[in-house]
């Protein structure tokens, strides 16, 4: 059974080892070797104390999804802005991301945001268009990978 909670100091290290795995499996068509190794080098737990990856990694809004006490997906953001979400691969499809989606927009909302932005991934980009987002620019080249600005407006 799948659980879904805030964002726990404790939940660093896990946290920082699925970022990269995640990051690399989908998105190494659209980012480079050298971004995808440096991205990995910036989260790896025996490279980086756990407040150097806290200051990297936590945001006022930061949810996981768990499976039997594992980490299988993160949301990580401000009221305005989505900064990272990522689910374990194996998990795609099963509603996860739009769950974790869901508590992110919902406390985004009670702290007064009235739309969400997101620079998506290409391989992100329709699933961000199936919970309601949309493009904001045509293609472009952000961190050394290829996104699309997209935006929520919300009710």
């Amino acid at each position: 059974m799948i659980k879904y909670r805030k964002f726990s100091d404790k939940d660093v290290k896990d946290v920082a080892r699925l970022m990269p795995r995640v990051y690399k499996e989908f998105n190494n068509k659209e980012a480079s070797p050298e971004k995808i190794q440096e991205f990995s080098d910036s989260m790896d737990p025996k490279k980086n104390s756990n407040k150097e990856l806290l200051k990297k990694i936590k945001r006022p809004l930061f949810f996981v999804a768990t499976e039997k006490g594992k980490i299988i997906g993160i949301i990580r953001g401000m009221p305005d802005s989505l900064t990272s979400l990522f689910v374990e691969g194996k998990y795609h499809k099963q509603g996860i991301g739009k769950k974790l989606f869901e508590f992110f927009q919902k406390e985004a909302i009670k702290q007064g945001s009235k739309s969400i932005k997101v620079r998506a991934s290409l391989f992100a980009t329709s699933f961000y268009q199936k919970i309601g987002f949309k493009k904001t620019t045509g293609q472009r080249r952000f961190q050394g990978m290829a996104i699309y600005s997209m935006k929520k407006t919300l009710k």
